[in-house]
């Protein structure tokens, strides 16, 4: 999910190619580190990727992650379709690919589907281009943590259950669109960065969803 430590471990982080410090991208990564790396502690390195994981563990996690995904992904395709996307490609839909793995789960542990009432997303005033980058920031880089939580799922959970792990699988697909997403928020042009909608609704994604999956009420 985030992808801080994450990357470093599957070796897909390398500093020498980060961008210089005036960059978008390299603000949004400074500004949102400690937001991804509580997100990981909480959830991802202890939960998601544990050893003992069970069936019914996984799903409620993923539950509670459909409950932040599902009105992040509404906000990001709202703002989308009264932006100008540039050379950047559009936001791939990753709600069905969740929506049929937690079914097809719902349907192995023979329950019903129970989605939490999510926590909303703030949002202040200012440029659609910004917030629609700066969640589609957030919601990347859960797709660049992908190649290496799928295979610990899979070793995990899927073989057992015979999961069709849709939704990682999705994750891996886009992951291809990093590259053009992260050229087009570096040409943004903002004078005050950090300061911006860009990374407040970074950082505001990054703390609903692990909020959402934490089970913490909001603001703790």
């Amino acid at each position: 999910m985030a992808t801080s430590n994450l990357m470093m471990q599957s070796g897909s982080f390398n500093p020498t190619l980060q961008p210089f410090l005036d960059d978008n991208i390299n603000v949004l990564k400074i500004k949102t580190r400690v937001l991804q790396e509580q997100l990981d502690q909480a959830v991802v390195l202890t939960q998601i990727l544990s050893s003992k994981l069970s069936l019914s563990q996984y799903f409620n996690i993923m539950c509670k992650f459909y409950a932040s995904y599902a009105q992040v992904e509404k906000r990001v395709l709202n703002f989308e379709s009264k932006i100008d996307l540039v050379h950047a490609a559009p936001y791939k839909t990753r709600l069905p690919s969740l929506e049929f793995e937690l079914s097809d789960i719902a349907n192995k542990l023979q329950l019903k589907l129970p989605i939490p009432q999510p926590k909303y997303l703030v949002m202040g005033e200012g440029s659609i281009l910004e917030k629609y980058w700066g969640i589609r920031y957030a919601l990347d880089c859960f797709s660049q943590t992908a190649v290496m939580v799928l295979p610990k799922i899979e070793h995990t959970l899927g073989y057992e259950y015979n999961l069709s792990m849709a939704f990682w699988r999705k994750l891996i697909e886009v992951d291809a669109d990093w590259l053009r997403t992260s050229t087009t928020i570096n040409s943004l042009p903002i004078e005050h960065i950090e300061r911006s909608e860009l990374v407040h609704c970074a950082q505001e994604t990054f703390i609903l969803i692990s909020e959402n999956m934490a089970g913490r009420p909001s603001g703790v």
